[in-house]
């Protein structure tokens, strides 16, 4: 078994029509592992730029994961918008790229 890269996109447009720059944190609720394949619950950064954000993060629920019911958790920090947080699940059935 292993883990399914999934790409991730957001694409985000101020109320005034201008795209803002800042950035997007994901962190998975808890170290995930698939046989020999680990992936820690370290935060990762990645920059929103003209409005367009993009990572590969590994799907949470391929078969044979462990533990059942992960999520990864996003900090969105926006110039001019306050910040959010949510939560999205990663599905390795797609769809892929994964738009939030």
């Amino acid at each position: 078994m292993s883990l399914t890269p999934v790409t991730i996109l957001a694409d985000r447009t101020n109320a005034d029509g201008t795209s803002p720059a800042g950035i997007l944190t994901f962190t998975l609720s808890g170290p995930i592992a698939n046989g020999s394949e680990i992936i820690s619950n370290g935060p990762i950064a990645v920059p929103v730029l003209a409005g367009v954000a993009t990572a590969v993060l590994y799907a949470n629920d391929d078969s044979g994961t462990t533990p059942l019911g992960s999520d990864y958790g996003v900090l969105e920090e926006l110039e001019g918008a306050p910040a959010r947080t949510y939560s999205i699940t990663v599905a390795a059935g797609g769809p892929n790229p994964k738009h939030i």
